[in-house]
């Protein structure tokens, strides 16, 4: 692959503003004598640690995460990508650059001039659009990051997660701090809107932070088609003490995992998972039946509607083996039931999860199926799993005439 021509690189360092860059992004610069200080992007930052230094052109962070430099380390930073990349959004914002790129000779010697394919990142929304088109968007932003994020996606495959069906059917996307590039400028009175009108979503935060930085996110649908919710995981566990792993937008939940599939299908069965990532294994070793509560006290009206909706008639709980999984069971199947419908537990292993289950296993499908068979009827008096479910364990579509 040829060098980047030197004198390229110079011109950016010096023409491409870096106090242009990091304000694109959201940060608020207030003047602090030559320099200008403002949160950083890049932690959760309650006292303003980053420092622009306009009259040398670079930025520095003083806080956690100590990152610094001039325009192309900005870019590098905000948006995860490589130096090359970098240097080719950065010479998008200039045609000069640009020309004088493709004009350069090349350090390995003659050949055909190579233009960048890179394009300048398209603006999200119009300031005008509903919340349900803004949400959608944003959504998308969040799945496009995804595809070209390592870090996210290792993650999801450390997690037997990395299934690309699942990735396209549920839209998981990834928060890597690009946001802010999709906004326009802050001091632009469309991206003032967009900013404002995100920051009510609860996309970003007060602080103008995005609000799932870091996390690989599965939006949450309504019976409209519209975003309900969303849920982010963080991808890294070495998080200062008090970060949260697990986020969703503020306000109460609304939406129901897998909303669609389940209504296509037109099951009377379900299974349900106490978490998100959890419903994700079951779906990605083949239980397609499945949907998630927002954790042990997180079934919703939604829910109830689902249920309703589609004349559910058994569902098998699949929550956590403990003392919070214990009640949860509990409220639930006792909710249910009062309303005619069966229901079963799923038993774990003391102490584990769908997901730590799934992963230790060699064949998560036999050994998740074989616990959804043993699934233990919650009504009172003697019951098996057969009778239950009013036919016979071979016959059962979860566990046995699945294909896929």
């Amino acid at each position: 692959m040829s060098r980047i021509p030197d004198e390229v690189l110079a011109r950016l360092k010096a023409e491409v503003s870096v106090q242009r860059l990091v304000e694109g992004c959201g940060v608020e610069l207030k003047r602090q004598g030559k320099d200008l200080v403002g949160c950083c992007p890049f932690h959760d930052d309650s006292t303003p640690s980053l420092v622009v230094t306009p009259a040398k052109n670079l930025w520095n962070c003083l806080g956690a995460c100590k990152r610094g430099g001039g325009p192309i380390d900005w870019v590098m930073a905000a948006q995860g990508v490589s130096f090359r990349l970098a240097v080719e959004l950065l010479q998008q914002e200039s045609p000069a650059l640009s020309v004088l790129a493709q004009s350069s000779p090349l350090s390995q010697g003659p050949g055909p001039v190579v233009k960048s394919v890179t394009r300048k990142l398209p603006v999200l929304a119009e300031p005008d659009v509903s919340d349900a088109v803004l949400a959608a968007a944003v959504v998308e932003h969040y799945a496009q990051t995804l595809a070209a994020s390592p870090e996210a996606l290792g993650y999801l495959e450390s997690r037997g997660l990395g299934h690309p069906e699942a990735i396209a059917t549920f839209w998981l996307g990834f928060a890597n701090r690009t946001l802010g590039y999709r906004l326009g400028s802050s001091q632009s009175k469309a991206g003032g809107i967009l900013r404002s009108r995100l920051q009510s979503l609860g996309f970003i935060r007060g602080s103008g932070h995005e609000h799932f930085t870091g996390s690989v996110v599965v939006p949450m649908f309504t019976a409209d088609g519209g975003v309900g919710e969303v849920y982010g995981r963080k991808v890294r566990d070495d998080l200062r003490p008090g970060t949260p792993s697990h986020l969703y937008l503020p306000g109460p939940h609304r939406g129901v995992f897998n909303l669609a599939g389940l209504v296509a299908s037109g099951v009377d069965e379900l299974i349900v998972a106490e978490s998100v990532i959890d419903a994700l294994t079951l779906w990605c070793a083949g239980f397609r039946h499945v949907t998630a509560a927002y954790g042990v006290g997180g079934w919703t009206p939604d829910h109830d509607a689902l249920v309703d909706r589609l004349r559910i008639r058994r569902v098998l709980v699949a929550f956590d083996a403990d003392e919070a999984g214990d009640r949860g069971v509990a409220d639930l199947a006792g909710s249910l039931m009062a309303r005619g419908v069966e229901c079963f537990r799923v038993e774990l292993p003391r102490g584990a999860d769908i997901n730590e289950v799934s992963v230790g296993a060699k064949d998560a499908r036999a050994v998740l199926g074989r616990l959804l068979r043993k699934a233990v009827w919650l009504g009172s008096g003697e019951r098996s799993w057969s009778t239950g479910c009013g036919m016979e364990r071979n016959e059962h579509p979860w566990c046995f005439s699945l294909q896929f």
